[in-house]
C-alpha cells in the first residue's frame, strides 16, 4: 500500500495496442496481466491512460472514458495557417480530413511540408503522398520525419532521450555524441 495516493500518466498507450484488435500486443503477457489486474480491483492511486482508440479489456467499474475528439475541419485548417502552412480553405480541410483532426499529425504535416519545401495543394495531389493518408497516419509521418529528414546521430540523440518529459545532462548527450556510450537501436517502428 502507498502511503499516498499518485497520479500515473501512461501517455500514447496505443503504442502499446494491436491496431486491427485494440488489444495488447500478445507478446506482451505480462502488460495484459497487469491491465486486468489494475482493471480489477479499486486503487487509491489514479491512473490516466492517453490512447487514440479505447482498448476493448479496459471496461471495468474502474474505468472512466473520455472521449476527445479530433479537431473539425475549420479549426484544422486554422491550425495549420498557424503552423505557416498556406492554401485553399479546401485544400486546408482536406488535410484536417485526412489526419482525422489530430493535432499532433497536423503538425507534423506542416513540418513536413517545411522541410521539404513543398505547398500543400503539390503534397495532396502527389501520388508519392497517399501512402501517409493510409492507416496510422499520425505514426506515417513521425516515420517518415524520422527516417527521411533525421541524420544518424540525430536519430541517435531521439531515441536516447526521448523517453525523459524534463533537460537531460549536457554530459550524457556528449557521451552520445563521442560514442562512448552503446546507444539503443535506433530502428522505427
Amino acid at each position: 500500500k502507498t502511503p499516498k495516493p499518485f497520479l500515473i500518466v501512461l501517455d500514447q498507450f496505443d503504442q502499446l495496442l494491436d491496431v486491427q484488435t485494440g488489444s495488447v500486443f500478445s507478446d506482451r503477457p505480462a502488460l495484459n496481466e497487469w491491465v486486468i489486474t489494475f482493471n480489477s480491483r479499486q486503487c487509491r492511486c489514479r491512473i490516466l491512460i492517453t490512447s487514440r482508440y479505447f482498448p476493448p479489456n479496459l471496461l471495468s467499474a474502474f474505468v472512466q472514458q473520455y472521449i476527445v475528439k479530433g479537431l473539425d475541419l475549420v479549426d484544422g485548417a486554422e491550425l495549420l495557417r498557424k503552423e505557416g502552412v498556406e492554401g485553399a480553405e479546401a485544400d486546408l480541410q482536406a488535410a484536417t480530413a485526412n489526419c482525422d483532426g489530430n493535432a499532433l499529425a497536423l503538425k507534423l504535416l506542416a513540418s513536413l511540408l517545411k522541410d521539404r519545401k513543398i505547398s500543400l495543394q503539390a503534397f495532396l495531389k502527389d501520388s508519392k503522398s497517399t501512402h501517409y493518408w493510409k492507416g496510422d497516419v499520425a505514426r506515417n509521418l513521425v516515420n517518415s520525419i524520422y527516417t527521411n529528414h533525421l541524420d544518424e546521430l540525430q536519430r541517435q540523440l531521439l531515441v536516447a532521450f526521448s523517453i525523459y518529459r524534463e533537460a537531460v545532462y549536457l554530459d550524457a548527450a556528449v557521451a552520445i555524441l563521442e560514442g562512448k556510450t552503446p546507444l539503443i537501436d535506433s530502428q522505427v517502428q
